[in-house]
C-alpha cells in the first residue's frame, strides 16, 4: 500500500483525527471514540517513526485496522499490511481504505494507491521474508512461470476439488435417472390398464412424467435451501466467487430437472406400446 501524506493531514494530530468531533465522528456520525484505539495508533506512529518493532495486543471493539492504517497513511511511506484472514483483507480494501479516502478527502482532491493481493500464497511473514532474501531479485524465469510456479498448489487443489465434483455430480444424475425410471417401469401394468379404459396417450404421460418431477422438485427445493444456508461454510475456501453465484443455482436445478425428464420420460414411453389387453389379464 503506498499511502499518500498531504501537509493538511500532517498538521492534524492523531487526537484531532479520532477524538469526539474530530475527522473520523465528521465523516461517519456513528463513529465513536475509543481511548484504545488512539493510544495503539499513537504507538504505531511512534514505531514508524523511530523504525522499530511493536507488537500491540488489542481486545475485540478497539478499531484495530483504523489504529494502524492511519498512522501509515500519515507516514507517507509504502506499507505491506498482511492479513491471517481473506475476510480481514476484504474489510480493509472495500471497506476501511475507502472510508478513510472519504474522510481525507472528502471532495476527491487525493486519492490512496493501494495493491490487494488475494489468495493463500500472497503473504508475508518472517520466515518468507527470509528466505525471498536468498533468492536474486532478476530472474531469468518468465512472468508467467513465476505465478504459475507461485499457484501451483492452489491449482492442484482446485483441479482435485473439480474432478470430485464431476465424479459426484455423475453419481447423483446416474442415482436420479435409474430410481426413477425403476419407479416408472413398475407401473407399466397400470399404464396399460390406463390405457385401456380410455386414457389417451399424452394423458398418460402428463400424469407419469408429473408425479416423477413433483418429487424431484421437493428434493431440488431442499436441497437448494440448504446450499444458500451452508454458502457461508464455502466463502473462506473460493477466490473471486460468489460462495451464492446465481448461475450455479440455476444451472443444477436445470440439470436436475432435464435428468429426471428423461428418466421419467423414457420409461413411461416404453409402457405406452403394453398391450391394453395383456395389462388387464395380469390385473
Amino acid at each position: 500500500m503506498s499511502s499518500f501524506s498531504s501537509p493538511a493531514l500532517k498538521d492534524v494530530s492523531l487526537y484531532q483525527f479520532f477524538s469526539p468531533g474530530g475527522v473520523l465522528s465528521r465523516t461517519h456520525p456513528a463513529y465513536e471514540f475509543r481511548r484504545g484505539q488512539l493510544q495503539m495508533a499513537q504507538a504505531v506512529e511512534q514505531a514508524l517513526t523511530e523504525k522499530r518493532h511493536l507488537i500491540v495486543e488489542a481486545g475485540t471493539g478497539t478499531g484495530k485496522t483504523l489504529a494502524y492504517l492511519v498512522p501509515v497513511i500519515r507516514s507517507g511511506k509504502r506499507v505491506i499490511i498482511s492479513t491471517g484472514t481473506k475476510n480481514l483483507q476484504e474489510q480493509l480494501f472495500y471497506k476501511d481504505i475507502p472510508f478513510l479516502e472519504q474522510a481525507l478527502f472528502p471532495h476527491g482532491e487525493g486519492k490512496l494507491s493501494v495493491c490487494y493481493m488475494k489468495g493463500r500464497a500472497n503473504y508475508l511473514c518472517r520466515k518468507k521474508l527470509y528466505d525471498l532474501t536468498d533468492q536474486p531479485v532478476l530472474s531469468a524465469e518468465p512472468a508467467a512461470d513465476l505465478m504459475a510456479d507461485s499457484i501451483r498448489r492452489e491449482r492442484f487443489l482446485l483441479t482435485l476439488m473439480s474432478l470430485f465434483s464431476a465424479v459426484s455430480l455423475a453419481l447423483a444424475s446416474a442415482g436420479i435417472f435409474g430410481v426413477l425410471a425403476y419407479a416408472v417401469a413398475q407401473r407399466s401394468n397400470e399404464i396399460g390398464v390406463r390405457m385401456a379404459l380410455g386414457a389417451s396417450p399424452a394423458q398418460v404421460l402428463t400424469l407419469v412424467v408429473g408425479q416423477g418431477m413433483r418429487l424431484v422438485a421437493l428434493g431440488v427445493g431442499g436441497g437448494l435451501a440448504a446450499a444458500f444456508a451452508f454458502s457461508k461454510v464455502l466463502a473462506g475456501l473460493l477466490y473471486d466467487v460468489d460462495p451464492r453465484d446465481p448461475a450455479v443455482f440455476v444451472a443444477m436445478p436445470i440439470l436436475v430437472f432435464a435428468i429426471a425428464l428423461l428418466a421419467s420420460w423414457i420409461p413411461a414411453a416404453r409402457a405406452l406400446h403394453v398391450d391394453p389387453a395383456s395389462a388387464l389379464r395380469v390385473e
